[in-house]
């Protein structure tokens, strides 16, 4: 195993041959600096975010259950106030704001690119051809919850303000979901979010972070978040690779097949030749959908 040198890094402290091991298959913590980005304190977070398209700031109430849909909960537990109220009042207005692709403000751009310089620094020799990076941005009344879901992409989670428990189980716990949900979800099937089965609530690796920490969600752990009695702002980057890319869409080969021959298909994240062609074959099939017009 290849030591990183803490030098290499900007922000981050994934100077650990242990990191590497866990990465995408277990959750860790790790330490960063980011709270000592100016850019990224509360009063000019909310002026930011106050400004940025409507698409990508979603605005709920923090005081949702475990079980609510994230997807749908800026539609379902709406607060009765403006997001600028929130902000003005965020310590007594139970309220959730998560931010997708702050980025997208040009104050946020070097941020952004020494972010991915990092995460490259880490993760490209074990997992090549990183990509799709993303950063989102949390602010969080006291107590409140982040509902139980899985993403789409692996996860570094830096804590900026307040403390948390970040939630995590291991990925591709086929009892805790199931092969069909994952295709189902990955096939962005309307209206589906997997469910968290009462039994496992308590198999969760529970991270406590405070400022300065940071976890590591791999790719499809399940996972939820609860916050302190205290105003919380978290900032995320998120991002996929080769790897992953494939295990996405063998997940969606999966479903391809079971629906057109009736037959069952085997598990994704057994096999890496079985998943490769299974996502060659899904990558040509969508290919040529394209090309015929449907």
């Amino acid at each position: 195993m290849i030591m990183q040198n803490l030098d290499d890094y900007k922000y981050l402290d994934l100077a650990k041959a242990e990191y590497l091991d866990q990465y995408n298959n277990n959750p860790f913590k790790f330490k960063h600096s980011l709270c000592e980005c100016s850019l990224l304190s509360i009063n000019n977070l909310s002026e930011v975010i106050l400004n940025l398209p409507k698409s990508r700031v979603f605005f709920s109430s923090g005081d949702v259950d475990v079980t609510a849909n994230l997807d749908t909960a800026h539609i379902e537990h709406k607060p009765d106030l403006s997001l600028e109220d929130a902000f003005n009042n965020i310590e007594e207005a139970g309220a959730f704001v998560m931010v997708r692709q702050p980025e997208s403000d040009p104050v946020f751009k070097e941020l952004f690119n020494d972010l991915i310089l990092d995460v490259k620094r880490f993760a490209n020799s074990i997992d090549p051809g990183l990509h799709g990076f993303m950063l989102y941005l949390f602010i969080a009344s006291p107590n409140s919850v982040t509902p139980f879901h899985i993403d789409r992409y692996s996860t570094l989670l830096f804590q900026l303000k307040g403390h948390k428990d970040v939630n995590v189980w291991k990925p591709w716990d086929r009892d805790l979901i199931t092969d069909i949900d994952l295709e189902r979800f990955f096939s962005y099937e309307e209206g589906f979010s997997p469910e968290l089965k009462d039994r496992y609530i308590e198999d969760a690796i529970v991270n406590h972070i405070k400022p300065g920490e940071g976890v590591h969600i791999p790719f499809v752990s399940p996972h939820w978040i609860k916050n302190s009695d205290e105003v919380s702002v978290s900032l995320s980057i998120i991002f996929n690779s080769k790897k992953t890319t494939n295990l996405a869409n063998s997940l969606m080969f999966n479903k391809w097949y079971r629906k057109t021959f009736n037959r069952p298909a085997k598990p994704v994240n057994e096999s890496i030749l079985r998943d490769k062609a299974k996502a060659n074959i899904y990558r040509k099939y969508q290919d040529l959908l394209g090309f015929m017009g449907k």
